[in-house]
């Protein structure tokens, strides 16, 4: 990823976080500041470090500078990878927010995605399939004594337990990636 396709994820992120007139801003010449975004009654100016090692201080001294040339009342550092301690420490002394770990613009990574969902619902699948083996045999003695209408309720209700379990793996899988974003 680029560093411009980054500072786009992060605007889309933000705007997924409840920020609004969101921007980038150009590419050159740009004081340290990637991103404006607004929340409430704030302006937010925006550094955004895609790398693969921890973000120094540097990044925190860029956003501070950027806030008063983008007339901003607040200043942020976003990144995919961590923070240096001294980079915490003046952001802390500097009252800039930052974040880390942001490798997607809120809808979770594919590493995420497959942990929280897919897996699970593989599972499921195997557990519903299980149903149905085991219960296999009785509905075809059901439905070769001419029960009809218990075959299908009871393949009916494989389905609705299958559907309900279906939907708590799903809410599972949205509450586990919340918590991984936070």
């Amino acid at each position: 990823m680029t560093g411009l396709e980054y500072e786009k994820l992060v605007a889309k992120y933000l705007r997924r976080h409840g920020y609004f007139n969101v921007s980038v801003t150009k590419a050159s010449g740009d004081y340290g500041v990637d991103v404006i975004a607004h929340k409430g009654t704030h302006r937010y100016a925006v550094q955004c470090k895609y790398y693969s090692n921890e973000v120094g201080l540097e990044a925190v001294q860029e956003a501070v500078a950027g806030k008063a040339m983008y007339k901003c009342d607040r200043a942020m550092v976003v990144t995919n990878a961590t923070f240096t301690k001294a980079a915490s420490e003046l952001a802390c002394e500097n009252n800039v927010i930052l974040l880390s770990g942001i490798r997607s613009a809120g809808l979770g990574d594919m590493a995420t995605v497959i942990s929280c969902f897919l897996l699970p619902f593989l599972f499921l699948l195997a557990g519903l399939a299980g149903m149905f083996a085991a219960v296999g045999e009785t509905l075809i003695k059901q439905f070769q004594n001419g029960q009809y209408a218990l075959a299908a309720y009871n393949i009916i209700s494989i389905i609705a337990v299958g559907a309900v379990a279906a939907a708590v793996v799903f809410l599972i899988g949205k509450i586990r990636i919340r918590k991984k974003q936070k």
